[in-house]
């Protein structure tokens, strides 16, 4: 019995495991946190990516700018290959008001006398971004939808 003592006392006494326990207890913690960090920094890059393309098909837009004859066909070509956008994450749709009405319509309407008929370029950009913690059964997809409305006349 002295012996089994004199061995349990020993081992409580024996801290040179005690570092490799600690570490296997937050290498899944600090793997986790690493994960996170580095899909949160992808997911805010291609925010920026998208608000930067917006911004340049905006400036786009205004340079090519022919009023109520612009093409959005056209504009949606140039912009997709100045931007490095897919046809899919891009839309591009004329957009009209009459007078001081809040609402815009997509079919060209005949204003009363007097009301000026205003011409807009409506841009939607779109995207999905699918963590990596998705995959372990955390979260769901991203959706990225950004709108730019340009007035053309």
């Amino acid at each position: 019995m002295r012996a089994l003592t004199l061995a349990v006392r020993h081992l409580a006494r024996d801290t040179r495991g005690v570092a490799m326990i600690e570490l296997a207890f937050l290498t899944p913690v600090l793997a986790l946190l690493a994960l996170g960090a580095y899909d949160t920094s992808r997911m805010i890059s291609r925010q920026s990516e998208l608000q930067s393309g917006a911004a340049e098909s905006q400036e786009i837009i205004l340079s090519v700018n022919q009023g109520e004859e612009t093409d959005p066909v056209a504009v949606k070509a140039i912009l997709l290959s100045s931007t490095g956008l897919a046809q899919n994450e891009l839309n591009v749709e004329m957009k009209y008001r009459c007078g001081a009405s809040t609402t815009l319509v997509t079919t060209r309407p005949t204003c009363t006398a007097g009301s000026v008929l205003s011409t807009y370029l409506m841009l939607t950009l779109t995207d999905i971004y699918t963590p990596t913690w998705t995959k372990f059964g955390i979260g769901r997809p991203f959706n990225y939808n950004i709108v730019r409305t340009v007035q053309l006349s």
